[in-house]
């Protein structure tokens, strides 16, 4: 739910850098003779992306034996090493790709919108099932522990709606539209609901997948707890320098926060936006 730039390395790019690293020449030869067939399939990836189409391209079945050819005579073992030891491996010449991609993410993981710090690189389509795009730069998100092991795991997408949002490659209304919404819940202490709102013009596939994103990634509950920090302070100003200030005059400060340099759908810019327009909390002196 946060845009990230799209990688400035093609797949040309990072396949020839992974050979370079190769020690094994047959093993070499056999990826240059692929290499149209690489190029072919990622301007699918990308092309299906932008679209919001991913879901269709075929995943591998389960239990497939991991010498099976799947790019040429590349198989499902090699695709995946290629990862794991050419990409990856610090000490390969390879890795100065996987360091681009991991620090293009200034510290935010961009599916849960920036609380969380990447640890690693995940496959946007996992490698288990989709080993051709073990080393497509595209495919390679930086993400937080919490995003890549209890939120996408290697799931992946079967419907249009199943959908999770790429950051690098889908529709900007996922990233300039407000598709996420809070409110007060009162009681003693009051605390923060989050939950998605798409526009109703947005046609039911694209409102769904925001709900897909936002469950899958549990980010009513995380999202709640960033606020709960953030709401006590607030709540703390309110009783002290603020204290004296109108409903309307305390409405317009919460409202000043909203025009933050934060992404429409940060968490933080949701909260002033849903404090300031509620007349209960404006009201309250604490």
């Amino acid at each position: 739910m946060k845009k990230l730039t799209i990688p400035s390395k093609s797949m040309e790019e990072t396949l020839n850098l992974c050979k370079s690293g190769i020690s094994q020449n047959s093993y070499k030869n056999r990826l240059t003779g692929a290499m149209d067939e690489f190029t072919k399939l990622s301007d699918i990836y990308k092309k299906d992306a932008k679209c919001g189409t991913l879901f269709n391209i075929s995943a591998l079945p389960k239990g497939i034996d991991e010498n099976t050819n799947i790019i040429a005579d590349i198989t499902k073992k090699e695709l995946v090493n290629l990862y794991e030891y050419y990409l990856r491996n610090s000490k390969k010449p390879g890795r100065s790709i996987y360091d681009e991609l991991y620090l293009s993410a200034n510290d935010q993981c961009p599916f849960c919108g920036g609380i969380g710090r990447p640890r690693n690189l995940d496959h946007f389509l996992p490698k288990a099932f989709f080993p051709q795009f073990s080393i497509l730069p595209v495919n390679l998100v930086p993400s937080c522990r919490d995003c890549n092991m209890d939120g996408k795991g290697q799931d992946y997408a079967k419907t249009e709606n199943e959908q999770i949002i790429h950051p690098y490659l889908d529709k900007n209304r996922f990233f300039s539209k407000k598709w996420v919404s809070a409110k007060v819940i009162q009681d003693n202490p009051c605390t923060i609901e989050y939950y998605v709102s798409p526009p109703s013009n947005w046609n039911i596939n694209d409102q769904e997948r925001v709900r897909t994103h936002f469950h899958d990634f549990d980010l009513a509950k995380r999202y709640s707890i960033q606020a709960a920090d953030e709401l006590s302070t607030i709540i703390s100003q309110r009783k002290g320098y603020m204290k004296n200030l109108s409903e309307d005059e305390y409405s317009n400060y919460l409202a000043s926060n909203i025009d933050s340099p934060l992404f429409i759908n940060h968490w933080k810019k949701v909260l002033y936006y849903c404090l300031s327009n509620d007349e209960w909390f404006c009201s309250q002196k604490f």
